[in-house]
């Protein structure tokens, strides 16, 4: 994933206490197999974060999707829609000049509302899910001030709880 980070007052990619970094990310996906099986599916996830010290921030940051799976000549329907508030923490380690590696350790919830429809019946659920990640990623920071980051993820660590309708699932990575 890449994102591009906002900040005020870097220098030499470093992260001063009190500046604020504002990003996110933004997809969308259509994909059609056949003309029988159609997918789709969109996200935005805007953050937040606040440096409460020198190359480490305080952060929010929101997950909104909605997915959406048609086939059997439009008998067949899914639907999702997921909402996921967490918080994050973030350190940044500059390497040399603008660039740097930073490591984020995360912990949310994401609340997702499913129909699914075969023509006759609709059945509707929702799910809770519990999680926490840990992200290690480098970082360039660009522009005239280089108050700009480039950013991408290098693997993770994960783990969750989610629970729907009386079940319980564990999944980790």
């Amino acid at each position: 994933t890449l994102l591009g980070l906002i900040s005020l007052g870097i220098v030499q990619a470093q992260i001063e206490k009190g500046n604020v970094l504002l990003g996110g990310n933004f997809g969308i996906n259509f994909q059609q197999y056949n003309n029988n099986e159609r997918f789709s599916n969109s996200n935005l996830q805007p953050f937040a974060e606040f440096a409460y010290k020198k190359n480490r921030t305080i952060g929010f940051n929101m997950d909104l999707s909605f997915n959406s799976q048609t086939n059997a000549g439009g008998m067949n329907k899914a639907q999702s829609f997921n909402f996921g508030p967490a918080i994050q923490f973030t350190q940044f380690h500059p390497i040399k000049g603008a660039f740097g590696w930073w490591l984020q350790q995360e912990v949310g919830a994401r609340f997702a509302n499913n129909k699914n429809s075969n023509g006759t019946d609709e059945v509707t659920s929702k799910s809770t899910t519990v999680f926490t990640n840990v992200t290690p990623g480098i970082y360039y920071a660009v522009g005239e001030k280089r108050n700009w980051l480039l950013t991408t993820s290098v693997g993770g660590l994960y783990a969750n709880y989610s629970g729907s309708n009386g079940a319980d699932n564990w999944g980790v990575g």
